[in-house]
């Protein structure tokens, strides 16, 4: 057990830490793809809603929407098939979405559940939350905004570069902890590509219950992994708001190293 003020680090074997990047069939695949949903009303059409989705994965960011005029709960499902049957077969298959129906396989198209069933897909569900970019596309899809693209791009540039005191999220998440004495943080390195460009972002958080809120982060300046110095480097920006509370450190075995 770690006493306050210091990390314990638990790091998880190859295994678990890393999923085999084969399909079942033995063709390479992604690790996980996440397929994010909302809605909003029609601004031209009384009474017809637009599903807004977004598919994440390693081949980069993909987002369309689709029209409803019958009722919105018979075409949410629809929606998800779409989305589904347009994914490269997965070992993990992210649903985010507001509408538990849709957490429920039972609920889900036959077309959706032969799917999941023939290539082995494990299946898992959240909420969205409100910076995610998933989230931020399928809404602005949902809202008429997905063409011409260059709208949803200025608007994502627009919150990319909005300048944040730096701790500022760390101190509103951790005030909201304040009665947690004991603290899981997670390590970890998110890697995609958009366009051509490396999108490479190493990440701390903590866990609460079953949820995951971001604290610090520092993009890198290249793809793969990061270094020892630059870990260390995030980690001490935190610490200093982590005095006198007992903490525990997740992370895969990228991050394994003595020195640090």
């Amino acid at each position: 057990m770690a006493r306050a003020g210091q990390l314990a680090c638990i790091y998880y074997n190859g295994e678990r830490a890393r999923p085999s990047r084969r399909r079942r069939n033995g063709r390479p695949g992604a690790r996980h793809t996440t397929i994010t949903l909302t809605s909003a009303p029609s601004k031209d059409a009384p009474g017809v809603f637009l599903i807004g989705l977004c598919i994440k994965d390693e081949t980069g960011l993909r987002f369309d929407v689709h029209p409803t005029p019958g009722p919105l709960d018979d075409a949410l499902p629809l929606a998800l098939e779409n989305a589904v049957l347009r994914c490269p077969a997965l070992r993990d298959l992210i649903i985010v979405t507001p509408y538990k129906s849709l957490w429920n396989p039972a609920n889900h198209t036959q077309a959706t559940r032969d799917f999941v069933r023939q290539h082995g897909c494990r299946l898992t569900h959240a909420h969205p939350m409100p910076f995610d970019l998933g989230n931020m596309l399928a809404q602005a899809a949902a809202r008429g905004e997905s063409g011409p693209r260059r709208v949803v791009d200025q608007r994502l540039k627009r919150f990319v570069q909005f300048p944040l005191p730096d701790l500022l999220v760390a101190r509103f998440v951790l005030a909201h902890l304040q009665d947690e004495q004991q603290l899981l943080l997670v390590l970890d390195r998110t890697n995609w590509k958009w366009g051509a460009a490396d999108i490479n972002i190493l990440l701390l958080s903590v866990r609460w219950q079953t949820f995951s809120f971001p604290l610090v982060w520092t993009v890198l300046p290249h793809g793969g992994n990061s270094n020892m110095a630059t870990r260390i480097a995030l980690v001490e920006r935190l610490l200093p708001l982590l005095q006198g509370r007992r903490l525990f450190l997740t992370a895969d075995r990228e991050f394994v190293g003595s020195a640090w």
